[in-house]
């Protein structure tokens, strides 16, 4: 977590346009030691670039990629400004300057987030004259002195805090943890609230239970150890018995004897042309010309447009997808059963990620544009699950190919030719 000490906020200033606002934020940064002060250019080139402005008045100006050398320490400032400042047409009032080596800052990102959805805490956070308030919004501890924050530790890399409470447990499911297993164990966390990772025995790699891709990233085989870690004891407990009992998958499967070989049929053809090998629904004959379903390809191009308008698109397109998820857990689960309509609910549980939404954020604050930020992070999860050497865990893959395609059924905007986003909407709802 930033640690964001008081001498990095800044209440009750005044700023006559935009570039007076962000040279008196990048000061913050620099006379506090996280930058060099030729940081600050790099700030304003940013900004002629794309906007900065988040909305509800509120703007994050932060450095080009280029300036990243500039960076000393991880930090972030705040700069109140109660009567505000013309940003691009819109006022700020709360300018929160960003100096991110790596990805530290996208809990502060996050939290932002959540600011703008309060419009009372938005008012508030741009009168108050209480900087804890302002600590407490963006999520940060306090560190009141400047003593105290030149001893604050920097970073590299997120780390993940450390649980009071442990348990160690060994995954009974036949076909391990897989995205139905792993979306009862989210739900139960999101459920009882507090913290809960999951570990390898013996090794540092830990993934947050709420963040499905993290899980799955574990490759997590049956019969391996586990060590769960949670800020709540009573969570720690449903969880590790929940666990136990198998999230919910049959384990008696794992008992059951192998099935039966298929039985080759009696009748053979008198030409074979050709032989493809496939999968068999039921026994049986049948004839009929063959047809080969393949998923189009997405070719995404970057089209970089304002932060919090890629945000809001990103934002319609994930619920739309939710809602046509819905239509179809609904569908399945009348004509098949609670347990056919179980992975589409896993689905959604993918696309509520919150590492793959902050890897996005973090993109597209970067100047790229909402529909490829998605696709490179998303792309990046599926290629990591090809690599698991089990080759059910592996196939979880096809699952996340399917959740990364259905944003782009209703985001018209994301696409470059309305040609283009026919083909992918057929394959999206093909692909259900």
């Amino acid at each position: 977590m930033i640690q964001l000490p008081t001498q990095l906020i800044r209440l009750g200033a005044q700023a006559d346009s935009k570039e007076a606002a962000i040279r008196q934020v990048a000061a913050l940064l620099a006379d506090a030691g996280r930058t060099d002060p030729a940081y600050v250019q790099g700030m304003l080139d940013r900004e002629a670039q794309v906007s900065t402005y988040l909305g509800s008045g509120i703007a994050i100006p932060h450095g080009t990629p280029d300036t990243r050398h500039l960076i000393r320490q991880t930090g972030i400032a705040v700069l109140q400004l109660p009567g505000g400042v013309d940003w691009d047409g819109d006022r700020a009032r709360l300018v929160v300057g960003i100096a991110a080596a790596s990805d530290e800052h996208l809990d502060i990102l996050r939290q932002l987030t959540r600011v703008l959805n309060n419009p009372e805490l938005v008012e508030r956070l741009s009168t108050t004259h209480d900087p804890a308030e302002v600590q407490a919004a963006l999520g940060a501890p306090a560190v009141h002195t400047p003593a105290e924050a030149a001893t604050a530790p920097a970073p590299s890399a997120p780390v993940a805090p450390a649980l009071p409470y442990t348990a160690r447990v060994t995954l009974p499911n036949p076909q391990g943890m897989h995205a139905r297993p792993a979306t009862r164990l989210a739900q139960l966390v999101k459920a009882q609230g507090g913290q809960l990772r999951l570990a390898r025995e013996g090794e540092p790699n830990s993934a947050d239970a709420t963040r499905l891709m993290e899980v799955l990233a574990l490759g997590l085989k049956q019969g391996t150890p586990l060590v769960l870690s949670s800020d709540r004891e009573a969570l720690l407990q449903a969880a590790t018995d929940a666990v136990r009992s198998g999230l919910g998958d049959d384990l008696s499967a794992a008992q059951q004897p192998a099935a039966p070989t298929r039985r080759e049929p009696a009748w053979t053809p008198q030409q074979v042309r050709a032989t493809l090998e496939g999968v068999p629904a039921s026994e049986g004959l049948v004839s009929g010309p063959v047809r080969q379903f393949r998923a189009q390809a997405l070719e995404v191009q970057d089209a970089p447009e304002d932060p919090a308008q890629s945000a809001a698109a990103l934002d319609r397109a994930l619920s739309a997808a939710r809602a046509d998820l819905d239509l179809t857990i609904q569908d399945v689960q009348a004509r098949f059963g609670a347990e056919k309509a179980a992975i589409f609910r896993a689905h959604q549980e993918l696309l509520d990620d919150t590492g793959v939404l902050e890897e996005a954020a973090a993109l597209m604050l970067d100047g790229h544009g909402a529909a490829w930020a998605y696709q490179q992070v998303t792309a990046g999860r599926i290629a990591a699950l090809e690599r698991l050497d089990d080759p059910v865990l592996a196939g979880r893959a096809v699952d996340l190919s399917d959740v990364q395609r259905r944003p782009c059924a209703t985001c018209w905007a994301w696409a470059p030719s309305r040609r283009w986003i026919r083909a992918s909407r057929l394959s999206c709802w093909r692909l259900t």
